[in-house]
């Protein structure tokens, strides 16, 4: 990847800021995924920016083909943001998925985004293929891939070093400190430590997917991020195995403010937390049927 396309910001979060201001324009839409990252949908309305949505599909993930007939009806000059794998649901397109998508964009000249935070636990990523992407910007934050939220670090690979240029412009709010530079660069040059980190929350996620729903009574979505979402019988049973884990010391993600009130997210962890977290969910079930069944 040429440096000359290379742009570093505060998080993603200040990647989003940057890029939405750098390229509003009056009339100007956003297509995105719904649910998908929090801050995008407060920063488009603040540059102007009308947002047109692509829903997710509980069981399905996001339709490629839905995704690029919306792209298609776009006014030319648009912007598209995707996270592959998606951030709240873990649903994840495919290389060719994606190439397909950034065709379309070219042919109907769109700027695209593309945030791979989760890439690390996918079974590939695009990142290191953009500069034959000119109108793409693809997003790789440090906070998922190496536990790094605290820095507030992540890059940006742009196909075109014109744009890099201009979206630098706007990248003034929020400086990358040297502190979270020089850890940055520590940790992404360990390479091998953090593949078998990885393949090991790759490890727990199978696990967790074969295994919660099988507790709860539901199903679990295909994921590739380093979550699972469940899906359970209702939102009252997803709200309640929250609460039950939290009594137990473990923090799992209600996702009704998504849009899916019968979805709980489930992080991975080493093999120790994973058995853990089980026991503890496997707990609360048995004393939830017991006191169903009490007199």
């Amino acid at each position: 990847m040429p440096a000359a396309g290379l742009l570093f910001t505060a998080g993603s979060d200040q990647a989003y800021r940057a890029v939405l201001h750098a390229f509003a324009a009056p009339g100007r839409v956003l297509l995105t995924q719904r649910p998908n990252y929090g801050q995008i949908f407060p920063y488009a309305a603040l540059t102007g920016f009308a947002v047109e949505c692509v829903d997710y599909r509980p069981g399905e993930g996001f339709s490629s083909a839905e995704f690029l007939a919306a792209v298609r009806r776009l006014p030319p000059g648009s912007l598209v943001a995707v996270s592959n794998p998606n951030g709240p649901t873990g649903a994840w397109w495919t290389p060719e998925e994606v190439a397909a998508l950034t065709d379309a964009c070219a042919a109907h000249r769109h700027m695209l985004i593309i945030d791979e935070a989760y890439a690390a636990y996918a079974p590939e990523r695009v990142f290191t293929r953009v500069s034959g992407w000119p109108q793409v910007i693809v997003v790789r934050s440090f906070s998922k891939e190496y536990g790094l939220a605290g820095t507030r670090l992540a890059v940006c690979a742009c196909g075109s070093p014109e744009v890099a240029d201009h979206i630098q412009r706007w990248n003034v709010t929020n400086p990358v400190s040297g502190p979270a530079l020089r850890v940055g660069l520590e940790l992404a040059s360990r390479t091998e430590e953090f593949t078998r980190v990885h393949a090991e929350l790759n490890a727990s996620r199978e696990r967790l997917a074969t295994e919660l729903p099988r507790l709860v009574g539901g199903s679990s979505e295909r994921s590739r991020g380093n979550f699972v979402p469940v899906r359970c019988t209702t939102p009252q049973a997803a709200a309640e195995c929250v609460a039950g884990l939290a009594a137990r010391g473990y923090a799992v993600r209600h996702l009704a403010r998504f849009g899916l009130p019968r979805h709980l997210r489930v992080s991975t962890a080493d093999k120790e937390t994973t058995d853990g977290l089980l026991d503890a969910l496997g707990a609360f079930v048995r004393g939830r049927e017991q006191r169903a069944g009490a007199p």
